[in-house]
């Protein structure tokens, strides 16, 4: 019983860290297409996981004069208020230590703007409003090289497949510029590994997740990596009297993205912009240090909630990017 508490555990930091790539002041494209849902609370061979979950982001939005004052002919400047996301997850255990998981997100971004050079002597700000849409489903295979009573080694190998929406019209009628849709379209490779220590109510754990970017719709989102070094406590058993569990939990993501690429001459609508040469776009990739905390609730074997909440600490951004505030999330995991 404990064992599976503390694997609950895992799932909830997991998904907590991966705030992940934040394009161009955090558009919605990114958010949550580099998450997986695969992180398991039972390890059992045959069974099934159903995982569900809700996150939402605030950011600090810059104002119009703002984005006016910082555009320049080489680069135009993005903002975003804020940006949620909905997920569904399944994994299946193949094996006692082989798990095969999807996810697939449901993305959205409220108050994105662009302040942009119309001309030598114009500038102006596009207002795209809010865009949603379904995101770019990530398949995981993962292996648990060692298993023991108190040590783990687990790595994983998948990939994000184009299957988000790429042409989706924004609230105010126009259609998002590819950075900013929910899908990117592109095939990325994705990554990770687990090391966990556990014994008695305590657990430690280490998880990292990659992304390698590859190019679509001229548009490249970055490289991404993220380390997330955990500790969680069980404050409330679960015991044959007790059905009911508490465990408590804390940790630090540490993660950078690379700079987008994109056309030289940017367009700033949804048409393609033909024969342009792709660089890296100056307002973008970070380096941020995020502080997590938060508790999940079991309730019987086979049922819990995790509730979790994400500060920076530091953050580092190239160009002129929106800064984050926090993020929260919510869900529940079903094994059966």
């Amino acid at each position: 019983m404990c064992r599976k508490i503390f694997l609950a555990l895992l799932l909830a930091t997991f998904s907590a860290n991966q705030i992940t790539a934040q394009c161009l002041g955090s558009c919605s494209c990114s958010t949550a297409n580099t998450e997986t849902a695969g992180h398991k609370t039972t390890e059992a061979k045959g069974e099934w996981l159903i995982t569900t979950g809700y996150s939402v982001t605030h950011y600090t939005p810059f104002s119009d004069d703002e984005l006016i004052k910082f555009a320049t002919d080489s680069a135009s400047v993005y903002t975003v208020n804020s940006q949620q996301s909905f997920k569904a997850g399944l994994q299946y255990n193949l094996t006692d230590r082989l798990r095969l998981s999807a996810v697939m997100p449901y993305n959205l971004s409220y108050d994105n703007r662009e302040g942009m050079v119309h001309t030598s002597t114009h500038t102006m700000v596009n207002d795209y409003g809010n865009v949603h849409g379904f995101g770019d489903v990530t398949v995981f295979a993962k292996y648990q090289w060692l298993k023991s009573n108190n040590w783990s080694l687990e790595t994983g190998l998948g990939l994000k497949l184009p299957i988000g929406q790429t042409n989706t019209s924004t609230s105010t009628g126009l259609v998002a510029p590819p950075h900013l849709q929910p899908g990117t379209g592109s095939w990325d490779p994705v990554a990770s590994l687990q090391v966990r220590r556990m014994w008695g109510r305590w657990l430690i754990s280490e998880d990292v997740f990659g992304k390698i970017a590859t190019t679509a719709n001229d548009h490249n989102m970055g490289n991404y990596v993220g380390a997330t070094t955990s500790v969680n406590y069980q404050l409330i058993r679960q015991s044959a009297s007790k059905n009911t569990g508490l465990a408590l939990l804390g940790g630090a993501l540490v993660e950078y993205n690379s700079k987008m690429k994109m056309p030289v001459n940017h367009n700033h609508g949804g048409d393609p912009v033909p024969d342009q040469e792709i660089v890296p776009f100056d307002n973008s990739g970070f380096t941020r240090i995020i502080a997590i905390s938060g508790i999940v609730i079991s309730a019987g074997k086979h049922f819990n909630v995790p509730l979790t909440c994400s500060v920076p600490v530091f953050e580092e951004y190239n160009g002129h990017q929106v800064s984050m505030k926090w993020k929260a999330s919510a869900g529940f995991n079903v094994s059966f």
